[in-house]
C-alpha cells in the first residue's frame, strides 16, 4: 500500500475508534459501528488542520443547514443538528475534521479534532452512496476510497 493509502487506512481506523469509544453517546454511531464490516463504505476526511475549515466557518454553515432541517421537521434528510450546534458553539477546537462515512444507507458525517480524540459531533444524512454516485456519475472531479470490511480497497486499474 502506498503512503496516501496507508494514511487513510490510518485515518479510517482512527475515526472508527473514536466513533467506538463514543457510541454511547450516538446512537447512529452504534448503529453504524455494528453493520459498517459487512457494506460497502466510501469514506473522505480533511488531511490535516491546514486543509480543514475553521469552527467559525463550519458553525455557520451548519447552523444555516440545521435551520433548514428545523423547516421540514416532519420529515428530516439530516439529523444531529440539535446535539451538533451547540458541540460547535462550545468546543476549544479552532479548526474542526469532518470524516464522512457514504454507504447504501445512508451518510454518517463525524465532527472531531484532527487527531481524533475529541468527538464533537454527528450529522446522519438520508444521502446514499448509490445516490452520490448517481449524482457525480462523469465528474472528474469525483474520488472513491471504497473500505469493505474495514480494510481500504486498491483500484488497480
Amino acid at each position: 500500500m502506498e503512503d496516501s493509502n496507508l494514511k487513510l487506512q490510518k485515518q479510517f481506523d482512527i475515526t472508527i475508534e473514536l466513533l467506538r469509544e463514543n457510541q454511547h453517546l450516538f446512537p447512529v454511531a452504534a448503529e453504524f459501528l455494528s453493520e459498517y464490516k459487512k457494506i460497502e463504505v466510501d469514506f473522505n476526511c480533511f488531511d490535516d488542520s491546514s486543509s480543514g475549515p475553521s469552527k467559525e466557518h463550519l458553525l455557520r454553515i451548519y447552523e444555516i443547514r440545521g435551520q433548514t432541517e428545523k423547516e421540514r421537521a416532519e420529515n428530516p434528510h439530516v439529523t444531529g443538528y440539535d446535539t451538533l450546534l451547540p458541540a460547535l458553539r462550545q468546543t476549544n477546537h479552532k479548526y474542526v475534521c469532518i470524516s464522512d462515512f457514504c454507504t447504501y444507507k445512508g451518510s454518517l458525517m463525524a465532527f472531531s479534532d484532527f487527531d481524533r480524540i475529541d468527538l464533537i459531533g454527528i450529522l446522519f444524512s438520508k444521502t446514499t452512496l448509490l445516490e452520490i454516485r448517481l449524482k457525480m456519475e462523469g465528474s472528474e472531479d469525483y474520488k472513491e476510497h471504497i473500505f469493505i470490511e474495514g480494510r481500504l480497497q486498491i483500484n488497480t486499474q
